[in-house]
């Protein structure tokens, strides 16, 4: 096809002079559409004239401007005009892009993919939907697994809190608040952290400590001693009861305070008896000397009864079976395992860089 060059088309031609035809035979790239275009041969526009007045009109043989196209279009045939042989046809290239062309063009992405390449494109983000819906449910199952695993310590915890073993109990708490937390789940989590629990095993163990105290110091006949000590374990004991949500365990302990609470104040009363005795006889009399010997003795006795009676763990002691504590209690591991292999990928997908 033939257009004049003006300047709304020239681009390629921008050197050529005005009224100047060229001929697009080819339109090398889509893209940039007259843009790239092949010039195959430059005819002034006055050959064109079919009216002779050299305005650049070039009229075809229906009559209309436009493209010169055959040998009938006037100007163009010898015979008629004297100018020479006519313009050769099959030297003119209409045929524009191919089909081909065409399906180059479009299977272009807008992102500049080919259709080999989007087609790779497409498989690949079809791997990459399997392989996260693997993930996705091998996610799943962990966390399922962990929530079972995170009730089954919460359970054990629970045992060990009731039989009074606190120190199970705590280990216990940890694993079921770390499994919970794998899960993303602390719904089935309840009573005492392990933090709480951690510090009743810690009173408890010190209620431990201060009634083996206790027995040495009645055992020894420090009544007094053997009082506080018994005090102290009770109190400790109520806290740590307290800390992990178990049951009273300070019954012993409070048994024995009281024991030794009688047991120090009749000693306190022999000693003084004692005393007057001591008194009476160095006075010279006998028989006020002699009465409160006695009552000294008595009130020892009393006091050896009940210091004896509050010793811990003593043969026919004070004695709250409520107070027994399990001890060394294993602790299992409830946690899921854990599967180190990675999910396969569900297809493996190969690029030719070719295919492009």
């Amino acid at each position: 096809m033939l257009i004049p060059s003006t300047s709304d088309s020239q681009t390629a031609s921008e050197d050529l002079p005005d009224n100047i035809l060229v001929e697009i035979v080819d339109i090398i790239d889509p893209s940039v559409g007259s843009e790239a275009i092949e010039i195959i041969e430059v005819i002034p526009d006055s050959e064109f004239d079919d009216m002779g007045d050299h305005s650049g009109d070039a009229t075809v043989a229906d009559g209309t401007s436009g493209d010169a196209v055959g040998t009938d279009a006037p100007g163009l045939n010898s015979e008629t005009d004297g100018l020479g042989d006519a313009t050769d046809t099959s030297q003119l290239d209409f045929s524009g892009p191919t089909s081909d062309d065409l399906s180059s063009s479009l299977s272009t992405d807008d992102d500049g993919l080919t259709g080999s390449a989007m087609a790779t494109a497409t498989t690949v983000d079809s791997a990459d939907l399997t392989d996260s819906s693997a993930t996705i449910a091998t996610n799943d199952s962990a966390q399922t697994a962990s929530a079972q695993a995170a009730s089954d310590a919460q359970a054990e915890a629970d045992s060990d809190v009731a039989s009074g073993d606190y120190t199970a109990a705590a280990q216990a708490e940890q694993n079921a608040e770390n499994s919970a937390s794998d899960a993303g789940d602390d719904s089935m989590l309840h009573g005492s952290s392990s933090a709480d629990l951690t510090q009743a095993a810690n009173e408890q163990a010190t209620g431990q400590a201060d009634e083996n105290q206790e027995a040495a110091d009645a055992a020894s006949g420090n009544y007094s001693a053997a009082h506080e000590d018994a005090l102290n374990a009770a109190t400790v004991t109520g806290y740590s009861d307290s800390d992990a949500g178990g049951s009273d365990h300070a019954g012993t302990a409070r048994a024995e305070e009281s024991e030794e609470d009688w047991a120090a104040y009749d000693q306190s009363n022999a000693d003084q008896n004692a005393h007057d005795a001591s008194v009476y006889a160095a006075s010279g009399d006998a028989d006020h000397a002699e009465e409160y010997a006695a009552f000294a003795d008595a009130d020892q006795s009393n006091a050896d009864y009940h210091g004896a009676t509050g010793e811990y763990d003593a043969p026919g002691a004070v004695y709250d079976s409520a107070s027994e504590v399990a001890s060394d209690t294993p602790v299992e591991d409830h946690s899921a395992p854990v599967d180190e292999a990675a999910p396969e990928a569900a297809s493996e997908v190969s690029t030719d860089d070719t295919a492009a």
